[in-house]
């Protein structure tokens, strides 16, 4: 058996061939040829880049600003709030198996504490066990679970041992929202002029005729390199689960209505997983009055999945999958707090 691999002068050359001992010939495809050439899978793997790119880029410019909007104060000093109305959730929330807890909603601001301390001092005497969203180091519900150990009661932080990861996303939230939104626009504004410039050169070379033109690969040079597109990627998840979503951002705009379609872990992730834990807290010390106060946003929360059995059904569906993707990676569980004054780790007065 022969292979005839030489090409016929002035022809493009093609496939080897092989001849059989009855003369027949069988053309052979070469790998090269059976897989995409390189500039079409240049072409292909850009194409997937850009769009990446470009959609987690769309994605971060809408919610890096309900973010950053978030954060801007909302003339909390001027507010003006009537002592004898709690302005947040005080209620008595009941799970289907007939256990109830007292759920306070706090908007943790000092001069909001001032306004309402009345109403969060007696509700801590009225019941046995408190149960305090974050962990030890908070500034706010350190001063609460002060008063509460004043009182004697037991105190519980409900996240404790939580990772600081949450705290540092949060905060580079914003700044990595806004760097990578502005990078990439650059990046592709850079990209369509460089397009627009190989496409006048295209139709230049072949009005002039002078031969077959340049076609190149990509329109706009070189596509956005993998990582590029795998770091927009991660700061959009970063915002996703740590930012504030565009629910909680407008959520004052709106009837109050607790953001359910939020799925981040700063918001609803948090909410479902201090409610499992408060059911757990509140089987536990079923003989035991139980108070949780924790964000106002999350207290709406426990109210809203508690308020019928298909959003409980919802509260647990959900509670697996941030046990999962949160918890598993983030921890935080229940632990009592001790007396500061009783373990030593107070201030000293005059210090």
């Amino acid at each position: 058996m022969s292979i005839d691999v030489t090409p016929s002068e002035g022809r493009r050359p093609t496939a080897p061939t092989t001849h059989d001992g009855a003369g027949k010939s069988h053309a052979q495809v070469s790998l090269k040829e059976a897989t995409l050439p390189r500039g079409r899978r240049h072409f292909l793997r850009s194409l997937v880049c850009d769009g990446v790119t470009a959609v987690s880029t769309a994605y971060l410019a809408n919610a890096g600003a309900n973010h950053v909007t978030g954060l801007i104060p909302n003339g909390d000093v001027k507010e003006e709030i009537d002592p004898a109305r709690y302005p947040n959730t005080n209620a008595l929330t009941t799970f289907p198996s007939g256990l109830s807890f007292h759920n306070l909603g706090v908007r943790h601001t000092g001069l909001r504490f001032m306004v309402v301390r009345d109403t969060i001092e007696g509700a801590i005497r009225d019941n046995d066990v408190v149960l305090l969203e974050g962990c030890a180091g908070q500034t706010y519900f350190d001063f609460v679970s002060a008063i509460a150990h004043q009182h004697g009661k037991v105190v519980l932080r409900l996240e404790s041992g939580k990772s600081q990861l949450h705290d540092y996303g949060f905060t580079t939230a914003a700044v990595l929202v806004l760097y990578t939104g502005a990078n990439n626009i650059l990046h592709f504004l850079k990209r369509g002029i460089s397009a627009l410039s190989d496409a006048v050169s295209l139709i230049r070379s072949r009005r002039v005729k002078d031969g077959p033109g340049h076609h190149p690969e990509y329109f706009g040079g070189d596509g956005p390199s993998t990582g590029r597109t795998l770091f927009t990627v991660g700061v959009s998840l970063n915002q996703y689960a740590f930012g504030l979503s565009e629910h909680v951002a407008r959520f004052d705009l709106q009837s109050g209505e607790y953001p359910a379609r939020d799925g981040s872990y700063t918001m609803d992730g948090r909410t479902v997983l201090m409610l499992k834990d408060i059911e757990k807290c509140v089987t536990d010390f079923s003989n035991l009055r139980v108070l949780a106060i924790t964000g106002d946003l999350h207290a709406r929360g426990f109210s809203h999945y508690t308020s019928s059995p298909e959003r409980y059904a919802d509260y647990q569906h959900r509670a697996g999958w941030y046990e999962t993707f949160y918890r598993s990676w983030l921890g935080g569980r229940p632990k009592v707090e001790m007396d500061p004054a009783l373990t030593g780790r107070e201030t000293p007065v005059g210090t």
